[in-house]
């Protein structure tokens, strides 16, 4: 990853915290690409905002103790949090473990620590529990947990450790988790780290966090594929599927590969087919003309398609046209395939119908191409006696 703009920069650090005492989502217009894109502010524009290094100046961090119900003292938090290792329903276990954490405070942190050690070594200390123990830390004392963590043998744990105090951390206090990413940049694990910022921060300020990762991470770098994940993730739960379409439609318009649009597509796809099928297939079509087209999406969602209905697979096809790149349609060397070994005749049928156009052609190719493989004179055959016009170009 490249060393981020605003480590470089000691003024960007103030827009970090420019969501901390404005809306998440996206009343306020498109974000702005990264410095240096075309059309690139190198600032976060918000029509209602003052002036960003005032407002940051006088944030206050999120305070993370419980207020529920009065603090226990270490002695009573450690011996509560072993007797809810005894505890035998899992749903109950795991409800008290997280009531008593939220008690945990800086200075329990090591004592707590000690305790999950010791339950490690019985068995009973899950990994979801060493995950939330990991958040809190951060929550409570950040910079203790992280020089913890780096004074450890580095392991392929460390780094998702990190992870994970960093997400805490930037919860409760943003701006002191943005200054140590800020000054540490050679850390081990920096990766890890900024990305658990990110998640973190996108937890309370979805815009600021999203407005962070493109001034920091240049169109490209491997690390805007994580960084997208992660925040629309945080743009689902806030928002469900609307949400999770805004989020994405307030992305900078940049056609450069790798840049947060192009990263950010799989996941929205992903997360929409998962939820409803139909609506992903709908947000696919409706941005099949734009320039960060996904060709690999619509060719899979012509192979899901052709599965119940071929014909409907082939018309969505010719919906969403053929390639800008080599003018092929994605998937319609899965839909023949697929239609070809359920009903051979139904398919040589459309291919026979004198409609002429690039889609049946590119079928008849690959009809042909399938047929050569078993029988390479009933394909020539074939493609002689069902021959189209040439596709207009």
């Amino acid at each position: 990853m490249q060393i981020p703009r605003w480590v470089q920069l000691g003024g960007a650090l103030a827009l970090l915290c420019l969501g901390l005492f404005f809306g998440r989502l996206w009343q306020n217009g498109p974000l702005t690409p990264a410095p240096g894109a075309p059309g690139s502010t190198g600032q976060l524009t918000d029509k209602n905002s003052g002036d960003a290094a005032t407002r940051a100046s006088s944030a206050t961090p999120r305070d993370p103790r419980a207020a529920a119900e009065p603090p226990l003292s270490r002695e009573d938090l450690i011996n509560r949090l072993a007797q809810c290792f005894a505890i035998t329903s899992a749903d109950e276990r795991r409800l008290e473990f997280l009531r008593l954490l939220k008690q945990m405070s800086a200075a329990d942190a090591l004592a707590v620590l000690d305790l999950l050690k010791h339950e490690a070594k019985q068995g009973v200390c899950s990994a979801s529990d060493w995950q939330a123990f990991w958040r809190r830390w951060g929550a409570v004392d950040g910079p203790a947990a992280v020089e913890y963590h780096l004074g450890l043998p580095d392991s392929p744990w460390n780094g998702l450790d990190i992870w994970r105090t960093m997400l805490g951390w930037s919860q409760s206090n943003p701006g002191a988790a943005a200054a140590w990413l800020q000054t540490h940049p050679e850390a081990r694990h920096f990766d890890n780290a900024f990305l658990g910022y990110i998640e973190g921060y996108a937890s309370t300020d979805l815009r600021g966090a999203t407005q962070m990762a493109l001034n920091s991470i240049s169109a490209g770098d491997p690390l805007m594929r994580r960084a997208t994940e992660q925040l629309a993730e945080q743009a689902l739960r806030q928002g469900k599927l609307a949400g999770l379409e805004a989020w994405f439609d307030q992305l900078p318009a940049d056609t450069t590969p790798g840049s947060a649009r192009h990263t950010a597509e799989d996941h929205v796809w992903w997360r929409m087919q998962v939820a409803d099928f139909d609506t992903g297939v709908e947000w696919v079509r409706k941005h099949a003309g734009d320039p960060w087209r996904s060709d690999h999406i619509i060719g899979e969602v012509a192979d899901r398609l052709s599965g119940s209905d071929p014909t409907s697979a082939l018309a969505w096809l010719e919906s969403v046209q053929a390639s800008p790149a080599d003018g092929s349609y994605p998937g319609l060397d899965k839909v023949v395939a697929q239609w070809a070994g359920k009903d051979a005749a139904a398919l040589e049928t459309w291919l026979n119908q004198p409609n002429g156009g690039a889609l049946q052609h590119q079928a008849i190719e690959q009809y042909a191409a399938r047929l050569a493989e078993t029988n390479p004179e009933a394909a020539k055959a074939w493609q002689q006696r069902a021959k189209p016009a040439p596709p207009a170009r």
